[in-house]
C-alpha cells in the first residue's frame, strides 16, 4: 500500500513486531524484525521495517512535500485483528510466529506424505498403466484429514 508523505508522523520508537527465521551455514536463525508505525487512523496502523524508518529519518520532509506528489510503500496492520502482518506485543508476535511455523509443518508433512504414495504407486509404470485417475491409497497422515 502506498501512503502519500504529508501523511507521515515519525515516531520515536518501534511499534510493531514480527519474528522470522532463516538459514545460512551456521544453521537456522530465528530473529526478530521491528516496525514503525508512521501513520495511525482510528481502526489501523501504517507500518514501515526498520530499514526504510531509518533512511525516513534522514529526510528532509518539508523540501520533499514541495516536490510534488511523493508515496512511500507501508504495510496496513489492522487493529485487534486475529491475523496480522506484525503485532504490537512481542509476545504475540512469537505466538504468531509459532502458528505460522505449525501451519508450515502440516502442509510440509501433507506434500511429503502425497509425494511418497505417488512415487511408492507409480514409480516403474508406464503411461498407459496408468489410466486418468490412478488411486495411490491412503497412509496415516492422509487418513487422519476427515473426508465426509
Amino acid at each position: 500500500m502506498r501512503l502519500h508523505i504529508s501523511k507521515i508522523k515519525l515516531p520515536e520508537k518501534e511499534t510493531h513486531f514480527r519474528y522470522r527465521d532463516h538459514h545460512d551455514e551456521n544453521g537456522l536463525i530465528v530473529s526478530l524484525n521491528k516496525f514503525y508505525s508512521v501513520r495511525e487512523t482510528e481502526s489501523c496502523h501504517y507500518v514501515v521495517d526498520e530499514w526504510n524508518f531509518k533512511l525516513m529519518q534522514r529526510w528532509d520532509f518539508e523540501k520533499l512535500s514541495k516536490c510534488g506528489d511523493k508515496f512511500i510503500t507501508v504495510k496496513r496492520v489492522v487493529k485487534g485483528a486475529l491475523r496480522t502482518y506484525c503485532n504490537e506485543d512481542k509476545q504475540l508476535a512469537l505466538k504468531s510466529f509459532l502458528a505460522r511455523k505449525s501451519s508450515q509443518l502440516l502442509h510440509a508433512e501433507t506434500a511429503k506424505s502425497k509425494a511418497t504414495l505417488a512415487l511408492g504407486k507409480i514409480s516403474g509404470m508406464s503411461a498407459e498403466e496408468v489410466s486418468e485417475s490412478l488411486n495411490c491409497g491412503l497412509d496415516e497422515h492422509l487418513e487422519s484429514f476427515v473426508f465426509d
